[in-house]
């Protein structure tokens, strides 16, 4: 191979690695997204986290894998960074307020549709739920008399 192979080959790996840092924090966005048109909890935020993060740790293998042959390299990494940070101080809150801006509301409403027919659908299983409680817990209660007063008689 030719030197001015080999610099190509490293160029490619450079943009490669550049881009994909873009497109991992670009999905990242779209989970930011999501979150903000659903607030969530703090433990499935970080449950989505740690599955982002583990799929990103694929993705990026597999950016490495191919343009490197696997090979893990500074310059890769840092690139990859730069890809990050280039696009987080850029266009990344540009780009989740203006999404949010257009779909956001709709979704929102969406949401809100889904989750109050929801909670219309659940709530006669919730009703008959807390019925069959109720005579579970009159139940026992009857047996506990019945034993109470049965142990009262052999006294």
């Amino acid at each position: 191979m030719t030197m001015s192979e080999i610099i190509v080959l490293e160029v490619r790996f450079f943009l490669g690695s550049f881009l994909g840092g873009v497109i991992l924090l670009a999905v990242y966005d779209i989970l930011r997204l999501i979150r903000r048109i659903i607030p969530h909890k703090r433990i499935w935020i970080n449950g989505e986290d740690l599955l982002f993060w583990l799929a990103a740790s694929v993705f990026i293998f597999r950016i490495i894998y191919r343009l490197n042959n696997g090979e893990i390299r500074g310059f890769g990494m840092l690139s990859m960074t730069a890809g990050m940070v280039l696009y987080h101080f850029t266009v990344s809150d540009v780009l989740v307020e203006l999404f949010f801006r257009i779909f956001g509301t709709s979704l929102l409403k969406f949401v809100q549709i889904v989750k109050k027919g929801l909670k219309k659908a659940v709530r006669p299983f919730k009703m008959g739920l807390k019925r069959l409680k109720h005579m579970q817990g009159l139940h026992r209660n009857e047996e506990e008399n019945e034993v109470g007063q049965a142990d009262k008689k052999k006294c």
